[in-house]
């Protein structure tokens, strides 16, 4: 808020382009989305996904993902971001240290990265959502 102060202060140009950008999120909500997490809307999968966190108690889950971005913009979650490429044991850390509820993998891509190899043995699915190599599994650690 500061800097749009800031900049309006700036003179005549820059409140205009302060002031369009503003109108448009608010008459096109649906596409300011695309600019948090790269995606205009989710789908039918991701949908259910979403609604199935949203219907936790409070405090609302803590999640890790490598969509982290989409969840934390879409839900009230709590999620902490990943990277396919990451060692197995910093996965487990995670799990150990940030007090994470769930690890959410998107597709089959996901469910082979290296992050969760070896870790089958301590994830247990709890919930999917669509089907095939799109499926969105919801899994929860155990020692």
């Amino acid at each position: 808020m500061l800097a749009v102060a800031y900049l309006s202060s700036r003179g005549r140009l820059w409140r205009f382009g302060i002031t369009a950008l503003l109108a448009a999120g608010l008459i096109f909500p649906q596409s300011t989305g695309h600019l948090v997490h790269g995606k205009a809307s989710p789908g039918p999968a991701e949908v259910a996904l979403l609604e199935w966190i949203d219907a936790h108690p409070e405090p609302p889950p803590v999640l890790l993902s490598i969509e982290s971005r989409a969840l934390a913009a879409w839900t009230r979650a709590t999620a902490h971001w990943t990277r396919c490429d990451l060692d197995p044991e910093e996965t487990r850390l995670h799990f150990r240290h940030l007090e994470l509820d769930y690890l959410i993998l998107y597709g089959r891509r996901e469910r082979s990265c290296p992050f969760v190899r070896g870790l089958e043995g301590n994830l247990e699915i709890v919930q999917s959502f669509g089907r095939g190599p799109a499926r969105i599994d919801v899994l929860r650690w155990h020692e």
